[in-house]
């Protein structure tokens, strides 16, 4: 990776920061002029030869919490924002999504099913179910897989989705 150094406005030749003018996927590096690296790639060395901790670069500021159980969360906001475009009710409450998984190296996996394998949008919400997953804060990676058993059933559904639809 080349490093372009950044300056600051009122002195161009004054360099605060070298900023990456190249990346790998989602994983970025930056250094400043005294040889201090951070990556968001998982424990890249440093000049000295220290490892330092990962840093997602979407949240360089750590403020969005990074334990499994706040990534679950948000992996969970962001399936309620998916809709089978047939029901009025979104897929995690319709009970689709029957399993996320998320490791301690920050990579997701998720089980979800269909309510048909006649289903017409079943490409379409398998990637949007991985790119909520992808999206949601500190995911490294993400991989969704669709399943068949246990099939659907109306029972899946959350007591709200049940309301909803007036069953």
């Amino acid at each position: 990776m080349t490093f372009q150094p950044a300056t600051t406005p009122d002195n161009p030749s004054d360099p605060i920061v070298a900023m990456p003018v190249a990346s790998s996927g989602t994983d970025l590096a930056a250094e400043s002029p005294d040889g201090m690296r951070v990556s968001s790639a998982d424990s890249e060395p440093t000049s000295a030869g220290e490892a330092l901790p990962a840093v997602d670069a979407r949240y360089p500021d750590e403020t969005t919490p990074n334990t499994t159980d706040a990534i679950h969360a948000a992996i969970v906001e962001g399936i309620k924002t998916i809709y089978d475009p047939e029901i009025p009710v979104d897929i995690w409450q319709l009970g689709l999504i029957y399993g996320i998984e998320v490791n301690e190296d920050r990579t997701v996996y998720v089980r979800m099913t269909l309510t048909s394998p006649m289903c017409p949008t079943a490409q379409s919400l398998v990637g949007q179910v991985e790119l909520a997953a992808r999206e949601a804060p500190h995911v490294k990676d993400a991989t969704v897989e669709l399943v068949w058993e246990p099939p659907w059933t109306m029972d899946s559904m959350s007591e709200e989705a049940r309301l909803l639809l007036g069953f």
